[in-house]
């Protein structure tokens, strides 16, 4: 049996992607030390991360859901290695990863007992 090349998805069909391609994502832990509402953007909220080795800014696309208050403290996962992205005049360092459904984003917590910058696999 050959592998699928597409499956689907909610939103349609989606390339199939190489375990390899897959693993150069680094997923790592990192803990919200802020959480600042942008005024020139309807959508982002600007976090500073902590991963242990450094401090990065992550825009996030959650105002409409989040409070920023949600975020401060807690433990998330993000795609660490994202080529740097620039929005709403900043640039943005990684991404949080969100399970997504009809009643909108999820952030994804890091698993119970983990630490800053501690690496997914």
């Amino acid at each position: 049996m050959e592998p699928e090349e597409t499956r689907s998805t909610s939103s349609g069909r989606l390339a199939a992607v190489s375990a390899e391609e897959f693993f150069k994502v680094d997923l790592r832990v990192g803990k919200v030390e802020e959480a600042i509402l942008l005024d020139n953007s309807d959508k982002l909220i600007r976090l500073i991360v902590d991963f242990q080795a450094e401090k990065r800014t992550i825009l996030a696309g959650l105002k409409p859901f989040f409070d920023p208050d949600f975020f401060l403290g807690k433990m998330f996962v993000f795609a660490y290695n994202l080529a740097p992205r620039k929005m709403a005049g900043m640039i943005s360092q990684g991404m949080m990863l969100c399970a997504d459904n009809e009643s909108g984003p999820k952030p994804l917590a890091a698993p119970e007992g983990s630490r800053e910058g501690d690496k997914l696999r």
